[in-house]
């Protein structure tokens, strides 16, 4: 493995890389839910309009980590849903980790959930009119640490930068720190996912990083 610095606002991260791109086909990755991925090119396609759903990278990450990425929404524009899972430990070994990818089902056991959503009208999805915005979750419990606003926008890009070090969870937006959370109790490592929600996007140039 190679060491890389990785800096986003003011900070800089430094660790040893352990993914770099997508690769020539998605065989480290595991969906569930209602939709499916796919791969175009350089890039990662995951169209799930239909409801929740969660492409998961087989290999387990550290408790400080760092993961990078690019996405944006493609038509049909929906609800713009860029939501990510980490330090997931599910209960039990294997595949899936919850069945159909239902999303009460991530509620229960380890791991940390960020929410990236855009506005929703009300009755959309069955839901009441929502405005966009970044979350920082823990679980089991669903517990709702921060809560940060704008959300997302149809069609717009996005580089995103998620740290944790310490138990300390960072995230950013195009080079900004949206928010920061120390976790009391921190998670020690485990599963990474793209969590999504009736919506279709292209993941490009992700970068997995164990930091130092």
């Amino acid at each position: 493995m190679s060491t890389i610095e990785v800096r986003a606002d003011q900070d800089a991260y430094t660790g040893e890389l352990i993914l770099e791109g997508f690769g020539l086909d998605l065989g480290g990755w595991h969906e569930e839910g209602l939709g499916h991925f796919s791969l175009d090119g350089d890039k990662m396609i995951i169209d799930a309009r239909e409801g929740g759903y969660s492409a998961f990278y087989k290999r387990e990450l550290p408790a400080d980590m760092l993961v990078r990425y690019s996405v944006r929404s493609l038509e049909p524009y929906q609800q713009n849903n860029f939501n990510l899972i980490s330090h997931c430990t599910p209960p039990k070994p294997g595949w899936p980790i919850v069945e159909l990818g239902r999303y009460p089902g991530y509620r229960v056991f380890d791991n940390y959930i960020v929410t990236f959503v855009g506005d929703w009208e009300k009755g959309d999805w069955g839901k009441d009119v929502g405005k966009g915005r970044v979350r920082l979750r823990r679980n089991p419990g669903f517990e709702l640490n921060r809560e940060q606003y704008p959300g997302s926008i149809c069609g717009a890009d996005y580089e995103i930068v998620y740290a944790v070090k310490d138990g300390r969870m960072h995230y950013y937006i195009n080079g900004k720190k949206m928010d920061q959370w120390q976790d009391p109790h921190p998670l020690k490592g485990g599963f990474f996912a793209f969590r999504t929600f009736c919506t279709v996007a292209e993941y490009r140039d992700p970068l997995f990083v164990a930091l130092a």
